[in-house]
């Protein structure tokens, strides 16, 4: 198995994320599993399901910025320089879900890979 598919099967547990929703959630639906993290038996998301969750939050509560300069980003470009509006996604994902970098970086990875297209 690779390390990407690895990923999808590995879990976390509500002790490990942060935030009030998603803690609720994991402990009223979640299986028992081993987490990731703290290697404790508890109720668990998979990463798989943990992005989704956020892919969900995230098409709700964000709006993706664009890439390119507009018209008036584009004529100060020379004077200022250009830097995209908003926060890398690493951090939107941390930020959300209040769980350690590990964890969002592997959210972050899952998304890649299902959302690459966009």
């Amino acid at each position: 198995m690779t390390k990407e598919k690895q990923v999808h099967k590995e879990f976390i547990c509500k002790n490990c994320i942060g935030e009030r929703y998603l803690k609720k959630l994991v402990e009223r639906e979640g299986e028992m599993e081993k987490c990731r993290c703290c290697e404790n038996e508890a109720p668990c998301i998979s990463l798989e399901d943990l992005a989704t969750q956020v892919a969900e939050a995230f098409d709700r509560h964000f709006d993706r910025t664009s890439d390119q300069p507009d018209f008036d980003e584009c004529v100060m470009i020379n004077d200022y320089g250009w830097k995209r509006r908003g926060v890398p996604v690493i951090y939107a994902i941390l930020e959300a879900l209040d769980v350690d970098e590990d964890v969002a970086s592997a959210v972050q990875q899952i998304l890649e890979e299902k959302h690459s297209d966009y």
